[in-house]
């Protein structure tokens, strides 16, 4: 048995996999175009619309997606199984673009997802499923729950996650069917921690690197592969590689205030997207100065109060606008979001999204 700083104890499993070396470098395929993985046809009995869901595989075969994408809209239907919908822009100025390549069977899921915009991630993970989270080489920084993922593996302790990234994000991701994890491990102390720092181990560089490795394999694999060994041996080497907790290295420095102004005020803003709210409010509703709240978005999602506002709701609109049948116009939808002046509207929002709401 290996034991870990997860506190699981897991049996090593014996077989060994090949895979090659080096992960597919993002940003490769065309944009706009999503293409299915070798096995065509069984991939579609389980992508409706190229569209990701874990709870329907085929059998002990594993299936491939690869997808790359200029809209933000087209990405979250990309990985539908992640609830993205409160991800909001930290940047401007730039189209989006982003790929995803995944790999799929009964017992669990890899992922590799990356994307050149800023982002303050507020979402899910796919139910059903135990998952972690490890940076790809090359990747600029990302903070998961005040804590600077470098040389570290996130672990998903519940269905809700909550990170900052910068543009350049590239991620590894792997989840396992919570009945074929559990039935593999003795023991896992951080389920309903709140204390973040638990959920979030150091490596040792030759840990990470044999899982950036493994993971870039997998999505590589033939289909025929045998996923219960894969899964195992996944497991074994997620095991192997933490070293520690993280230190205060590690920790985005932080007072209690700060992180309680900025847990209301994003609770505010969620709540109030169709408002235009005032920086006061937000203010008087977390009950911090405004020195406070700025000092607090900044360190933690690296933009003002102000500028995340505006995100947010313009986030808003433009869903809003993306469900729309035709019945209704931009200026009426707008004007559901309290936004009056259509000329400035069209400013932000094209500075935001590179694009003219329609």
């Amino acid at each position: 048995f290996a034991e870990s700083r997860w506190g699981i104890r897991f049996p090593l499993e014996t077989a060994s996999i090949s895979v090659s070396e080096g992960p597919t470098v993002p940003g490769q395929m065309p944009a706009s175009q999503i293409r299915m993985g070798p096995s065509r046809n069984l991939a579609a009995s389980v992508f409706t619309g190229n569209v990701w869901n874990p709870q329907r595989t085929a059998g002990s075969r594993m299936i491939h997606l690869h997808g790359s994408v200029t809209d933000w809209q087209e990405y979250q239907d990309l990985v539908s199984a992640w609830d993205l919908s409160n991800f909001v822009f930290t940047d401007r100025g730039t189209e989006f673009a982003g790929g995803a390549d995944i790999a799929l069977a009964d017992q669990f899921y890899v992922t590799r997802a990356y994307w050149n915009r800023g982002f303050m991630q507020r979402g899910g993970s796919p139910e059903g499923f135990t998952s972690f989270a490890l940076l790809a080489p090359g990747s600029t920084p990302v903070t998961f729950k005040r804590n600077k993922m470098v040389d570290c593996i996130a672990l998903y302790d519940s269905q809700e996650f909550e990170s900052a990234s910068l543009p350049g994000f590239d991620v590894f991701t792997v989840g396992f069917e919570e009945d074929f994890f559990t039935s593999q491990v003795d023991a896992l102390d951080l389920v309903g921690v709140e204390n973040s720092s638990e959920s979030v181990v150091v490596c040792s560089k030759e840990g990470l690197a044999r899982l950036q490795v493994l993971l870039a394999g997998v999505l590589k694999m033939n289909t025929d592969s045998d996923s219960e060994i894969i899964a195992r041996s996944l497991l074994a080497a997620l095991v192997e590689a933490p070293v520690r907790q993280p230190d205060a290295s590690h920790r985005v420095p932080s007072t209690r205030a700060r992180q309680r102004a900025l847990a209301r005020s994003l609770e505010y803003i969620d709540a109030n997207t169709q408002r235009a709210v005032t920086i006061g409010e937000i203010c008087r509703h977390a009950a911090a100065s405004e020195r406070t709240l700025e000092y607090a978005f900044r360190e933690y999602c690296g933009v003002t109060p102000k500028f995340y506002l505006n995100s947010r709701r313009l986030h808003a609109l433009r869903d809003a606008l993306s469900r729309e049948d035709g019945s209704e116009g931009v200026a009426d939808i707008a004007s559901r979001f309290d936004y009056w002046h259509m000329g400035k509207l069209a400013a932000d929002y094209r500075a935001l999204f590179g694009e003219l709401p329609s």
